[in-house]
């Protein structure tokens, strides 16, 4: 099964960063500069690459919607847990994010790309679900919940602005650039725009490589441990309750075609959003908490996505 091996590529390359890291050529405090690497270089060329090659079929949406509506739905989930754990605010704030916002983007392309490899089309809707589906609500409605349950505000920033503040990112700027690309050129072959647009391509294949950098990086494994309750509860939601949600919504519609659904059922077993770390740091919640609660899901989920995806699909 492709996936697997898949995950088990990944597996192996995050032991490598792990044991770069534990030699000292690599340290935790690196992993900020590759982080901006991502968000403002490799993952908006990854974008831009996978649109500008694609003919959009904007019926594709549908699967966007089904993501939005399975991720409120865990919010909820993940309020409940903070409830149910009287949790203070700073951390309610952690558990409801972790649970809700996955690395569709990130670490969800870098899967989609190897399961599908070379498949414009494949990388193409997981662009569009985690484009509107996932990475909209997490600008706007994650920050609101940030600044609802957070200490203290180290930013003015509104969830407006936040979300004009998500217009004007590297991510969305790709994604609008690689749109209007693919509709002028529709699907036609131009050797010239090929060369002008290749330094693209190669960006866009390091992607990979950086995310996993990044995780690896991340990863306080001692700490986890100490989290037992509180993250099994958010890899509960996250990594066992959304796939069987999304697979349930999927199951209503006709349309989609079943690598269609394979795609989003990956993008939807992603382990937790790190930018959920980022809102949390931003706006006095728990940020550590979230950092934890994201390592944890992310291994876990290197066992998860394998099993979930071969058993729904």
């Amino acid at each position: 099964m492709p996936i697997v091996f898949a995950i088990l590529g990944l597996f192996a390359l995050l032991c490598l960063v792990l044991t770069l890291k534990r030699t000292g050529l690599l340290s935790e405090s690196h992993g900020k500069l590759f982080s901006k690497l991502i968000t403002g270089v490799t993952l908006p060329a990854l974008i831009f690459h996978s649109l500008n090659k694609s003919h959009l079929v904007w019926s594709e949406a549908e699967l966007a919607l089904v993501m939005l509506f399975v991720t409120l739905v865990c919010l909820f989930l993940g309020w409940l847990v903070a409830i149910g754990l009287n949790l203070d605010a700073p951390r309610k704030a952690a558990v409801i994010l972790t649970s809700g916002f996955g690395s569709s983007s990130s670490l969800g392309f870098t899967v989609v790309e190897q399961v599908f490899p070379g498949n414009t089309e494949a990388l193409t809707q997981a662009v569009i679900i985690s484009s509107l589906g996932v990475q909209p609500a997490l600008f706007t409605l994650g920050t609101a919940i940030a600044i609802y349950y957070g200490g203290e505000s180290l930013s003015n920033e509104t969830p407006l602005q936040s979300a004009f503040r998500y217009l004007k990112s590297p991510i969305f700027i790709a994604f609008a650039c690689g749109v209007a690309v693919s509709l002028m050129t529709a699907g036609k072959a131009y050797p010239l725009l090929d060369i002008i647009l290749k330094p693209f391509d190669i960006v866009a294949r390091s992607n990979a490589f950086f995310v996993v950098l990044v995780a690896g990086l991340a990863l306080q494994l001692e700490e986890v441990r100490k989290l037992v309750t509180i993250a099994t509860c958010v890899a509960i939601i996250k990594l066992v309750a959304m796939p069987f949600m999304l697979w349930f919504c999927i199951r209503l519609l006709a349309s989609p075609a079943e690598w269609q659904r394979e795609v989003l059922m990956i993008e939807g077993s992603m382990s937790s959003a790190l930018l959920s770390v980022v809102l949390c740091g931003a706006y006095g919640c728990d940020a550590k908490l979230a950092a934890k609660l994201a390592a944890a899901t992310l291994v876990l989920s290197l066992v998860s996505v394998p099993i979930l995806t071969g058993f729904l699909l």
